[in-house]
């Protein structure tokens, strides 16, 4: 079991490793590619500043930039001149002189409008003279990123190019430049202000060079593929061809192979300026990390490798030293038997030689213990030793020298020392002595050879600064990657960087967003070796917010750069200055936490001493900053794409996901416990309206809205999810009793029925809730939300705006929806459905002027079903568009019938729902039914609902005008119970409103029903539009609105709908016999 779980334990730490490699390398691709994006826009900054530059300005500031070493990859850069087909032979004669090179045209060879000859081209890898006066605008892969660069104004790259000096995969990135006194707002403008364009030419082998050496996982492997430009919808087609492939990072295409056995694999899709490019990550299947094991290994092989270096200096030193003993100690033999021979060999050595007698005064030096020293040879012979050595080693000359020239213990030869010798200017610098004695006529000497090791000391001092700064690195590093908090690693790092400068107090200055634009607020984190003494300084730094270019944070804010202050300075350089000077402090500088390329804190630090700027800190303290950005990147990246799978990205509350893990929670502690579980189903009533009504925007709006109202109308334990849609699910848990479930319920219905305030709008939403209750309902989440999905169709079935709970009554009834939703589907096929017409009147005269189309199921065993019973379940399963045109098919084709026995011409209205009016090619699909039927279009009316109106408001408009002009009248069904704007019934080409059944039943005994009928009668008049009023029952209904000038009526009172041939007869009794 241990070795299983061990296993497992492996297995999911080598997938999270894989991710984060994945992740890690796509954003050091992007982070690099970022960095030649900026460095281009720098170089704009050059033509913006200058205007039009020469090629001396030009060779002079990229020489300045240092390209080759700051952006590995890189092949060539160049300026592309933007000219007219009539400037061409001038440029070309430009080119030609500046260059002193006649051979050198506008290639390739073609008549074009504009050509983008390259002006100046700076390459770094061999001199590429066929980059002049070549066309960048010659090919469609180039032509194409140019025109990018200008439209947006911004860089852009190319897809894969074949690159001219190496001939290998690359791509280039190019930045328009524009005229400084042109404007540029639109597009033409744009194209009149452009001078040209800068360029990188990249190769993508050497670019991806340096990024191995920061993701060191050599068996994690990546192909590249140009995947085209994002505005054009990249392919999303993994079957990718070589012609696009850019590099691969073993050298094995694995994408391609179906042979090859991968353990992981990974698409990713990066955009780059413009254009997409797709990653393929893959590992082989014996993938295996052991970072864990491997990581102290290499520390220690890495500390070996430094210290044999330091070693190896040392050793190389010493023998180099040895040799130099050899050589003086041979010279002291020599000169027993001859000084001027000495003195002629000693003039040949490298190193300095001294000689002095036993009192210590100089008697010789040969002319590299002049040059040295700066001393001449008079000023330094017949002087105390001393005058070479530091002031602060000499004390009375009782010094280092003494101790080992001048004791018994110290008299043999050989002795190597280090100290500190002085120039005659008084400057300092490290040697390295031999000592030894030797005689001449008896007489004792000794001799000193010295040797300046300032270069070595140098080097150690770098070695060892390196080796401290990998170490620093290390340690930040990891403890930030096992922080739990930002607010914890920058703490780490803060402690870190103190104790490895020995500077005594560090701090933490967090930036915040301030009414649209970024301060400095000071943190909790801190660091001091003695709080006491920077009492008054941290007060003073606590109740400070500096602003971008205030003080030392707010200058790091505003340069995104390192910046290191020598105190004093004025107030308005460093406003914490007079309380820094009370605590002692001299010195101080600040590093920048970049994140995404944003300033998210900026870490400060303090000494005591007067410290010049050292740039080897600033350089180190920006590695650690970048470091620790690209950690917090990582972990901001993880975080949101472990809450992205997990949440809701409209809502930001739980999906599914979390659900489904909170829900079999739940089951298992409410099985332990003996206690209940309610899922709740919570559907919105008519949410499309608000959808319909002010747009898909406002009614995200108003979602957002009610997953907050949810929320806040739950207990801390219950789980708010939304499920899709205008749909939400919920879970109580730890229910002792099921009045505990009803009490919440309640609360939630209550709460949603509340007005909303969405964009400025008043809203009313209310829901239909259903619940299930565990273990009484079910046992599994899937039978648990299954019924508790029954019971909101319940609720919505009993009025909506409340709950119910589930019974086992309600599945028979879902089942029998299920059944009656099967036997709809074949219903057309089978010819099931028939269409009753109920007659329209004219008001006046009483004679039939058309009829509405009424659809009926006649079912083999229910008989006639009313469209009340499957309308609904029609529009939610989609029926309602193949059922609404066989309608219209239907309507034509009898009243054509009717035609034809005789009978004159009436209109025929159909009701036409939303679902079938957004319909692609709807409006083709009525002009087809015409035709087939040989139906005069003035003889078709079409009903539509207030929200169909309302649903793509500008579609609707073009397709209503349409439908009108064919000759179509359009009335609106319902008139007073929508959303509808008023202002509508002009934009609209509408014939004819139908006043709805509610406002005519009562309009004799409700005068607020009267009053509204009549209003909507007086405005069609006004608006010269027709009124039919629906559900007439009565003659005192008709006398009412015959009074009001209502123009026709349909209703009980003639007729209900009725089969076509009952409509004949009634037709025909109209004529004989008019109603009234």
């Amino acid at each position: 079991m241990a070795w299983f779980y061990t296993r497992q334990k492996i297995e999911k730490e080598s997938r999270a490793i894989f991710e984060d490699q994945v992740n890690q390398t796509t954003r050091l691709i992007d982070l690099h590619i970022q960095d030649y994006i900026d460095t281009l826009y720098d170089l704009r900054g050059l033509f913006r500043v200058s205007g039009d530059i020469s090629l001396e300005q030009w060779n002079r500031y990229i020489q300045s930039l240092d390209l080759e070493r700051r952006l590995p990859g890189i092949v060539d850069v160049t300026f592309a001149r933007t000219i007219s087909g009539k400037e061409k032979k001038n440029f070309e004669t430009h080119i030609q002189q500046i260059y002193h090179n006649k051979t050198l045209t506008v290639h390739p060879a073609g008549n074009r409008e504009k050509y983008f000859p390259t002006l100046y081209a700076t390459s770094f890898q061999k001199e590429n003279t066929r980059k002049l006066g070549f066309d960048l605008g010659g090919d469609l892969v180039r032509l194409s990123a140019l025109d990018r660069a200008i439209a947006s104004g911004k860089a852009a790259a190319t897809g894969k190019l074949t690159l001219q000096i190496t001939q290998k995969p690359g791509f280039a990135i190019r930045i328009p430049v524009f005229k400084n006194d042109l404007p540029r707002g639109t597009g033409d403008e744009k194209r009149a202000a452009l001078l040209g364009f800068i360029s990188f030419s990249l190769s993508v082998d050497n670019m991806m060079g340096s990024i191995f050496e920061e993701n060191n996982s050599r068996e994690v492997d990546f192909e590249i593929y140009d995947n085209g430009p994002v505005e054009k919808e990249p392919s999303r087609n993994l079957n990718l061809d070589s012609a696009r492939f850019f590099y691969d990072r073993d050298g094995v295409l694995h994408m391609s192979d179906p042979l090859y056995q991968r353990r992981y694999q990974k698409t990713v899709f990066l955009g780059v300026a413009g254009e997409e490019w797709l990653i393929y990550f893959s590992t082989p299947s014996d993938f295996n990390t052991g970072l864990e094991a491997r990581f102290p290994l290499f520390i220690l092989l890495s500390g070996t490798i430094i210290s044999f270096l330091v070693f190896g200096m040392t050793w190389s030193a010493a023998n180099s030293q040895a040799r130099a003993e050899e050589l003086a100690m041979k010279m002291t033999v020599e000169l027993k038997e001859s000084e001027g021979k000495f003195r002629s060999i000693s003039q040949t050595a490298r190193d300095a030689i001294i000689s002095t007698d036993l009192s210590g005064k100089v008697v010789y030096v040969n002319d590299e213990a002049v040059r040295l020293s700066g001393y001449s040879s008079e000023e330094i012979v017949g002087k105390y030793y001393d005058i070479l050595i530091s002031e602060r080693l000499r004390g009375s000359r009782a010094i280092i020298l003494e101790k080992h020239l001048f004791t018994k213990k110290a008299r043999r030869s050989g002795k190597v020392i280090e100290t500190t010798a002085m120039r005659k200017d008084q400057t300092e610098f490290p040697v390295e002595l031999s000592l030894g004695r030797w005689k001449i006529a008896g007489q004792s000497f000794f001799t000193a050879i010295a040797r300046d090791i300032t270069n070595r000391k140098k080097s150690e001092k770098v070695i060892k600064e390196k080796n401290s700064f990998v170490q620093l690195l290390y340690i930040i590093t990891v403890a930030a990657n096992e922080s739990a908090s930002l607010e914890e690693a920058l703490q780490i790092c803060v402690d870190a960087v103190c104790q490895h400068t020995g500077w005594p107090m560090g701090h933490v200055y967090l930036t915040k967003n301030d009414n649209g634009g970024n301060v400095m607020i000071p943190s909790n984190i801190w660091h001091f070796d003695n709080p006491l003494q920077f009492t008054g300084f941290r007060r003073m730094t606590e109740n400070t917010i500096l602003r971008p270019g205030e003080g030392l944070p707010g200058k790091v804010l505003e340069d995104r750069a390192p910046l290191w202050m020598v105190l004093p300075l004025p107030l308005n350089q460093f406003p914490r200055g007079l309380s820094a000077e009370a605590s002692g402090i001299k010195t101080c500088f600040a590093f920048p936490l970049l994140v995404e390329q944003e300033v998210v804190a900026v870490l400060e630090f303090f000494s005591r001493e007067k410290v010049s700027p050292d740039e080897s800190v600033l350089e180190a303290m920006t590695h650690i900053g970048t470091q620790l950005g690209r950690i917090v990147e990582r972990k901001r990246a993880k975080e949101r794409m472990s809450f992205m799978a997990t949440h809701d990205p409209l809502t930001q509350i739980p999906n599914r996901t979390i659900f489904s893990d909170r829900l079999a929670n739940a089951i298992a502690n409410a099985k332990r416990s003996l206690k209940s579980v309610a899922v709740v189903f919570i559907d919105l009533d008519r949410f499309k309206r608000i959808n319909d009504t002010l747009g898909h925007t406002l009614g995200d709006v108003a979602i957002q809205a009610v997953a907050q109202r949810l929320k806040s109308n739950v207990r801390i334990s219950d789980t708010v999810s939304r499920w899709g849609g205008d749909e939400f699910t919920l879970i109580f848990e730890n229910l002792a009793r099921v009045k505990d479930a009803r009490k919440l319920c309640q609360k939630i219905v209550e709460g949603l029925a509340k007005p909303f305030e969405v964009g400025g709008h008043e809203c009313f939403i209310t829901a239909s809730v259903g619940v299930s209750l565990f273990p009484h309902d079910g046992e599994t989440e899937e039978i648990l939300l299954r019924h508790a999905d029954t019971a909101m169709y319940r609720a919505k079935e009993r009025g909506r705006n409340n709950f119910q709970f589930f019974s086992q009554e309600m599945s028979s009834d879902s089942s029998d929806k299920l059944v009656l939703e099967n036997q709809l589907r074949h219903a057309i096929d089978r010819k099931e459905f028939v269409l009753y017409y109920q007659p329209v009147l004219d008001c006046q005269t009483g004679r039939i002027t058309g009829a509405e189309a009424l659809i009926r199921w006649k079912h083999p065993v229910l008989g006639i079903i009313p469209p009340g019973t499957f309308i609904p379940l029609a529009e939610e399963t989609g029926l309602i568009i193949p059922m609404s045109e066989w309608v219209i098919q239907t309507a034509c084709a009898q009243n054509k019938a009717w035609q034809e026995t005789g009978l004159p011409p009436i209109r025929v209205a159909t009701n036409v729902t939303a679902l079938y009016f957004q319909l692609p090619g709807m409006v083709e699909k009525i002009r087809n039914i015409l035709k087939e039927t040989d139906l005069a279009p003035q003889y078709l009316e079409l009903e539509l609902t207030e929200s169909v109106l309302m649903h793509q408001k500008e579609e609707t408009i073009i397709n209503l005008n349409k439908l009108h002009d064919m000759g179509i009248d359009i009335s609106i069904d319902d008139f007073g119970t929508g959303y509808s704007s008023l202002s509508y019934l002009k934009r609209f080409p509408i014939n004819s409103l139908k006043i709805d059944r509610s406002f005519v039943m009562e309009v004799t005994t409700n005068p607020d029903d009267a009053a509204i009928a009549w209003a909507i009668i007086a405005m069609a008049k006004s608006l010269k539009l027709k009124v039919i009023a629906e559900a007439v029952e009565t003659a005192d209904q008709l006398a009412f609105l015959k009074s009001h000038a209502c123009d026709e009526f349909q209703g009980f009172l003639f007729s209900p709908a009725v089969p076509p041939e009952a409509f004949i007869n009634l037709v025909k009794a109209n004529n004989a016999s008019v109603f009234l």
